[in-house]
């Protein structure tokens, strides 16, 4: 699969990491996002939408991982 933003490489990290390593991945795409709204050059407005996007599939498998931890317990 071929990433049309750099900060998206992190978010299918997120999405393709081993359930132990999850929520290490879910921060790392985070701070990828948050890098690139910080960045002097502005998204345009695709891209904000793909990186609001991606940070509600983000919160959305964090909570599922959370779920699924209590769920094993």
């Amino acid at each position: 699969m071929s990433e049309r933003y750099l900060w998206e490489s992190a978010v299918l990290n997120a999405f393709t990491a081993a359930p132990e390593t999850v929520a290490s991945k879910i921060e790392l795409a985070k701070q990828a996002i948050a890098d690139r709204l910080k960045d002097q050059h502005a998204p345009d407005a695709c891209e904000t939408s793909s990186l609001m996007h991606a940070l509600e599939a983000l919160d959305t498998l964090g909570a599922l991982g959370l779920l699924i931890d209590r769920s094993s317990q």
